[in-house]
């Protein structure tokens, strides 16, 4: 009887404490929109790691998502080689971690952290949601973050075309609870 009490609790003290959620970049995507003169580009992120945990109403309580920038594919190999020379080579390395879930009057729920590229660390927040079906994991969320925040120089060229340092970043990230 007891050994029957423990299978049967052990799984429910799991779930009400949470549960880890690993993200899996091939059935994910992370991408970025960015606006420059004369045309726009867009750009998928080919690897990452993103892990989290939630708790049992799915509320993340922790989470990181880390990347580096030469998994940063446009479709065009000199844009992204000319991308990486506009980071320090040693620098290419970028994290977002996770510090606060807020949601507000509307129900909107948006994650806040601490978002590091080139060495410096910025706070953002921007709108995520959190669904699951069965047992994927289904996280979704967009933010504009602004290169320049992070001591990133504007990039020019000829003086006369310019790339907007505010670059947006779409995600749907998907995975399971470990």
């Amino acid at each position: 009887m007891k050994r029957f009490l423990l299978l049967f609790l052990i799984p429910t003290l799991v779930a009400a404490q949470g549960a880890e959620a690993v993200f899996d970049y091939k059935s994910s995507k992370v991408e970025i929109e960015v606006k420059a003169t004369g045309h726009d580009f867009a750009g998928t992120l080919s690897k990452y790691h993103a892990t989290a945990q939630l708790d049992k109403d799915l509320v993340p309580t922790a989470g990181k998502l880390t990347w580096d920038f030469k998994d940063l594919k446009t479709g065009n190999g000199s844009r992204d080689k000319k991308m990486l020379s506009w980071l320090s080579p040693k620098l290419t390395k970028a994290s977002f971690t996770f510090e606060k879930w807020l949601k507000d009057k509307e129900g909107k729920t948006s994650a806040q952290g601490t978002m590091e590229i080139h060495g410096v660390k910025q706070k953002l927040s921007f709108p995520v949601s959190i669904t699951q079906t069965g047992a994927e994991i289904i996280a979704k969320g967009d933010a504009v973050v602004d290169h320049t925040n992070f001591k990133l120089p504007v990039i020019t060229f000829l003086k006369f075309f310019k790339v907007n340092p505010k670059v947006r970043l779409k995600f749907v990230v998907k995975g399971s609870l470990k």
